[in-house]
């Protein structure tokens, strides 16, 4: 099964010595492994070199041609039970940036054991150390945030529009009413050093100024995006209120990005099987022009290009599967037959999913409402019945009865409980207002004291629902 799997720019001048240099001290760094030194100092000649010891095995393989290098090494390994095999790639090729491929496989050799859960391999951050993060599409791959600035603006909407030349995919940390992000920015692009970018909103304004720009598909009020080049795969949105504590936001946030990975289609020029195909073509051509050939070397070559060959067309059938299921998900979402589409004009959504959840809210009262059966009423039932309302509203509905209950003034709890539903407090006047998600329209005057504490903040959240939601 594969567990991880990634590749990203190293940077320009990185060559496949160094990259072999990386791999022999991630083998010989392992208290477990039964290879020295000389053993793995023959993976740096050219061509194929294998070896074996114990439990453990190495396939390497090295190729120069006309315009770069390349190289890739299998390392595989059985202990307790567990299968483990790596494949680490290094390609070069001139007038393109220097890639480096990792792939994990790990499985059970027998039903009892449990397979781990997938993390990122060390060997991630021996590359970024050794051979440096290249350039993607103007963000450098490292192990430290991007924080945004307004002259970013243009760069930014290219990389939620999906529209930039970037590989790896990009985790925008939009910014809470208070100028902060919700999750430890710091921490998160550490975790995600190799597998994503992540871009960091500077302020409320550049999420207006983006939102007009990329016709509200970013995210907001301290809600956290995963966006992928050429809008591929999913948009997936995290909610600092939907997850117990930081580090399960954290989680949450780079186990969805690592599954992404996995069913993402590698880059053809650096896997395994490409390598392994430029090598066994070049075999073959050096043959041709040998005399006394041995018929058995020939066929090596050509049973190593065949094999090399059918891991290419495995790698295709997968991502074949992959589509397919995609194109299931998507059919079953809208049907080309009977779906409909309604366009929202000038609109857009102030929390995720909000303008369809609000229709089917919309539709389940007419459907309360109404008597006796109807074309119409069936209609309504069975679009009701084949779509999930998203559950923010309610919980917003909720949250907002427990803070202001009781209320009496505007103090730093209160404050903060009520930004994290994406209210902007302005505090200026001589009654606080709320402005629900940076937008005036939605602006709501609390009274500067509670009042009756029994029942003015439960009035107030009343109306607060009834504007909102």
């Amino acid at each position: 099964m594969l567990s991880f799997a990634t590749d990203f720019p190293v940077r320009t001048g990185a060559t496949a010595a160094d990259f072999v240099s990386i791999v022999q001290s991630w083998i010989l760094g392992s208290p477990h492994t039964a290879f020295n030194a000389q053993d793995v100092a023959a993976i740096e000649e050219l061509g194929r070199v294998s070896l074996d010891k114990d439990s453990e095995s190495i396939l390497s393989l090295r190729v120069l041609y006309q315009g770069g290098a390349a190289c890739s090494v299998r390392y595989q390994k059985e202990e307790l039970g567990l299968h483990w095999t790596s494949l680490f790639t290094f390609s070069d090729n001139t007038g393109l940036f220097p890639v480096v491929a990792i792939r994990v496989f790990c499985e059970a050799t027998n039903p009892s054991v449990m397979v781990p859960l997938a993390k990122k391999p060390v060997f991630t951050r021996l590359i970024l150390e050794g051979l440096g993060g290249g350039w993607d599409d103007g963000l450098e791959v490292g192990e430290a945030p991007h924080l945004l600035k307004l002259a970013d603006l243009a760069a930014a909407t290219g990389f939620i529009t999906g529209k930039g030349a970037n590989r790896l995919p990009v985790v925008y940390v939009s910014s809470r009413f208070n100028g902060r992000p919700s999750v430890n920015v710091n921490q998160l692009a550490w975790r995600l050093s190799g597998m994503a970018h992540v871009l960091v909103e500077p302020d409320r304004t550049f999420s207006l100024l983006l939102r007009e720009k990329v016709a509200g598909q970013n995210v907001f009020g301290g809600s956290v995006g995963i966006y992928w080049p050429g809008g591929d795969g999913r948009r997936t949105q995290f909610r600092r209120g939907d997850h117990y504590s930081g580090g399960d936001f954290v989680d949450a946030i780079v186990d969805e990005v690592r599954m992404a990975l996995v069913n993402r289609r590698p880059l053809d020029r650096c896997t395994f099987a490409s390598v392994q195909e430029a090598l066994s073509r070049q075999e073959i051509e050096s043959f041709k022009g040998r005399e006394n050939l041995a018929i058995n070397e020939y066929i090596q070559a050509f049973d190593d290009e065949m094999e090399a060959r059918d891991l290419k067309l495995a790698d295709a059938e997968r991502e074949i599967s992959r589509l397919a299921a995609e194109v299931r998900r998507y059919e079953a979402r809208y049907s080309t037959e009977d779906g409909v589409t309604l366009s929202v004009g000038s609109e857009c959504d102030l929390y995720s999913n909000e303008i369809s959840s609000m229709v089917l809210r919309i539709l389940a009262e007419y459907r309360d409402s109404s008597s006796g059966d109807s074309r119409r009423r069936d209609v309504v039932k069975a679009i009701i019945e084949s779509n999930v309302e998203d559950q923010f509203a309610a919980q917003a509905k909720s949250k907002i009865k427990e803070v202001l209950r009781g209320y009496v003034k505007m103090d730093p709890k209160v404050k903060k409980a009520l930004e994290e539903l994406g209210f902007q407090i302005d505090k200026q006047g001589k009654h606080p207002k709320l402005i629900f998600q940076g937008d005036e329209r939605y602006t709501f005057t609390l009274p500067s004291t509670g009042g009756d504490s029994q029942h003015g903040g439960l009035n107030a959240a009343s109306d607060l629902a009834r504007l909102l939601f």
